[in-house]
């Protein structure tokens, strides 16, 4: 009974829309699957149909092990006869376009072929509330939806890598500066933003740190210096010229580590 409440609830798939309401699942026992149809015209038509549907349930379904369908007459469910036959625009009414010679008068037919039947889909979709996306013209949306999901989260990924290289090149920059320029832009994503970028800085502050302290560098020593003033600047958000590394209190110095690493650079003497 499981089995054949599974075979009911996708019945669709496996026979398609218009033949289910005329030819419905009843028995399933050894393999056999038993199918009532609507009348005897009906009864005919599953002859026909017997080697798509078997080759549907096998791919569906192959763990159910279908060897046979077997037909008989009889009443189709009331609930399945009142669920109304969706009609579709037919394909065969769509024009054809030039399309290139490529040689395989086959091939073209196909495409010809394919095209219209997209084309015919796309119309009764469209009936239906359906759209293609704006900006891909891919993906299928629902009415009143500007863009398909896949859009959505691309142009807001752009919008944190924007907001991304802003920080990263002003620091200082303010989030109502930012949401200027980047609209939607939540106060939670700008501070993750500018608390990764912080980590980045404070990351590169030590590994500069532990290499100057093995063999003192000019250049990587500056290079640890203007990390250090990024790193106050994401932490605090105060202006670049109110930054004294040098400040007797130690007040900007984020870890305790910053003031040997910047001695580091006393004792070789500096300008």
């Amino acid at each position: 009974m499981v089995a054949l409440g599974r075979l009911a609830y996708s019945w669709e798939q496996i026979a398609g829309r218009d033949l289910r309401r005329f030819v419905y699942p009843s028995r399933l026992a050894r393999g056999k699957l038993t199918v009532i149809c609507a009348d005897s015209q009906w009864f005919q038509t599953l002859t026909y149909l017997k080697p798509s549907i078997h080759a549907n349930l096998r791919r569906l379904f192959p763990d159910l092990q279908i060897s046979s369908i077997d037909g008989r007459l009889g009443t189709i469910p009331v609930a399945v006869q009142r669920e109304p036959v969706e009609v579709w625009p037919d394909w065969n009414q769509e024009g054809t376009i030039d399309l290139p010679d490529i040689g395989n008068p086959d091939l073209t037919n196909t495409i010809q072929t394919c095209r219209k039947k997209l084309q015919a889909r796309l119309k009764g979709l469209t009936t239906k509330g359906y759209h293609l996306c704006g900006k891909c013209g891919f993906n299928l949306i629902p009415s009143g939806v500007e863009a398909c999901s896949i859009c959505t989260f691309k142009a807001r990924e752009q919008d944190l890598a924007k907001t991304r290289s802003l920080l990263n090149e002003t620091p200082w920059i303010s989030f109502d500066e930012v949401k200027k320029l980047v609209a939607g832009l939540a106060q939670l994503e700008f501070d993750a933003i500018r608390s990764e970028l912080l980590g980045e800085a404070l990351n590169r502050i030590r590994i500069f740190g532990a290499d100057l302290k093995e063999s003192f560098n000019l250049g990587d020593y500056l290079k640890m210096r203007y990390e250090m003033f990024r790193a106050v600047i994401f932490q605090t958000g105060i202006m670049p010229n109110l930054v004294d590394l040098d400040d007797s209190s130690g007040k900007f110095l984020l870890d305790p580590s910053w003031k040997e690493f910047l001695a580091l650079g006393i004792e070789e003497e500096v300008c």
